[in-house]
């Protein structure tokens, strides 16, 4: 039988359990898989350590009995002499303390010798004594703080590998990482390394930087069973599974539960204990630069995360990767794609989409050994107003501000130093989105725009809007992007 059946038949707590078994008192014996195996015979005797300690012999005077050193009997009549002594000495106790207070005694008055005579007088019947089963389980040492710190440490270190890889090898942005599938993530992830770790060195990096390790009643290190039980009661007792306000709930009653110096649940599955070193003068500084370190890596995690996949001199077909990934990673509209002949083609062309929209603006490369060294974009767009009806108005046009954002952020994005990206991406694509004449000069690329326009109010930077008085617009625009070597 496991341990929770032993508990209900004995009425014993774990912790007493526990205890009588690292006295020798009792000795299950082992699964294959490390837990305990229970028999009638160590539930019998832990039966009849309760009762003895309920009758007040002590423990080690239990010891002796079971091993045969004392004789049960004289013991049983040595225990009768004992009680009969206790219960004079607490009648008295009881008399002497009424008749001090009867008289209204006071301390500073006292006349101690009259009542030392009392003392050893009378008789009544004695109060009811504290079993001596409460003081038979390992003291209680809470660390509330110190395991709260540990876990926090291993939760950042799970979140910056779940971000590392989703931004590095995977090439997405930070900022797609949405709470859902963060927690998710660092749930398997938790679920798959942790016990890893407690199996092999009996803690967490967290743990050892808190001087925190794990250990089985045995003081090894948890088995595999006990390393995964352990992990997954700490995620359903410890964290809630995650789940708003329930988990604040249950961080309290682990709270209050490691205050009251109980085992938590976690530990009672997994039937593993926790040891404590003492706090050394360099772990708070140890944890307060784990912190730094792991803040800093979130940065730069974040930062790289925002370079296309290619990166350096780019070939025309890397160059029609990095404009696909921004197109994708700033959700732009994936009605078109770009080919490496230049030319947008329909992603979907059995989609019907009233009026037929024009295909935007081809690019035009310039190639030399391979590498990309030019693009160039010839930008048109007409408009005229309806005579009989100025509210409609046709159009004509292969202008997309967009094209220029991406076409611009995926050549500059691959030249972009990882600490200053970030302005320059936002410099790229700020100047990718307007449609005046410009000239900029971003990490050695040359960007330059000449516009020609009539009959247009240009609005928030590109948007083009036939001017009140004019019934038709026209723009021509050249985009010249070159690359120095």
């Amino acid at each position: 039988m496991n341990i929770q059946e032993v508990e209900n038949r004995t009425r014993l707590s774990r912790a007493n359990i526990r205890f009588y078994e690292k006295e020798g008192l009792i000795a299950p014996e082992r699964r294959s898989n490390g837990y305990r195996n229970y028999t009638q015979a160590e539930v019998d005797a832990l039966l009849r350590i309760r009762l003895l300690r309920e009758l007040g012999f002590s423990l080690q005077t239990v010891g002796q009995i079971q091993r045969g050193e004392l004789d049960f009997q004289e013991m049983l009549e040595r225990r009768i002499r004992e009680t009969e002594q206790e219960e004079r000495r607490l009648q008295s106790t009881r008399a002497v303390c009424a008749a001090m207070r009867e008289a209204g005694a006071e301390y500073a008055t006292l006349n101690a010798q009259i009542y030392l005579n009392q003392f050893y007088r009378g008789l009544t019947d004695p109060p009811r004594r504290p079993s001596p089963l409460a003081t038979d389980v390992v003291p209680p040492d809470p660390h509330p703080w110190r395991r709260w710190m540990a876990r926090s440490l291993d939760g950042m270190l799970l979140s910056v590998l779940f971000v590392f890889v989703w931004c590095i090898p995977l090439h997405h942005f930070l900022q797609g990482v949405s709470n859902l599938g963060s927690t998710v993530m660092g749930v398997i992830l938790m679920l798959a390394l942790e016990p890893v770790l407690l199996h092999f060195f009996g803690a967490t990096p967290g743990k050892w930087l808190m001087g925190i390790s794990i250990r089985n009643e045995d003081g090894e290190k948890p088995s595999w069973p006990q390393a995964w039980l352990r992990t997954w009661g700490v995620l359903r007792w410890g964290h809630g599974f995650y789940i708003p306000i329930y988990n604040l709930y249950r961080g309290y009653r682990c709270y209050k539960a490691e205050m009251d110096g109980a085992v938590q649940e976690w530990d009672r599955e997994a039937e593993t204990t926790l040891c404590f070193r003492d706090v050394r003068l360099w772990r708070p500084w140890a944890v307060a630069g784990s912190y730094a370190l792991l803040f800093g890596c979130m940065l730069l995690i974040g930062l790289a995360s925002l370079l296309p996949p290619n990166r350096g001199d780019l070939t025309v077909e890397e160059f029609v990767e990095n404009y696909q990934w921004y197109a994708r990673q700033l959700n732009y509209s994936d009605t078109w794609q770009l080919q490496e002949s230049g030319e947008f083609v329909r992603r979907d062309p059995s989609v019907i989409i009233v009026p037929e929209p024009e295909a935007p603006a081809p690019l035009q490369w310039t190639v030399e050994d391979g590498v990309l060294t030019g693009i160039t974009m010839e930008i048109r767009k007409r408009d005229s107003r309806d005579q009989e009806n100025s509210a409609r108005v046709k159009e004509q046009s292969n202008y997309s501000p967009t094209v220029q954002q991406l076409a611009v952020m995926a050549i500059v994005g691959a030249r972009a130093p990882v600490f200053s990206g970030l302005d320059i991406l936002n410099d790229a694509q700020a100047w990718g989105g307007e449609v005046e004449s410009s000239v900029a000069d971003l990490v050695g690329v040359t960007l330059e725009r000449k516009t020609d326009m009539v009959g247009y109010d240009v609005i928030m930077g590109n948007m083009l809007i036939l001017q009140d008085r004019a019934n038709a617009g026209s723009m021509d625009m050249s985009v010249n992007i070159t690359i120095e070597e």
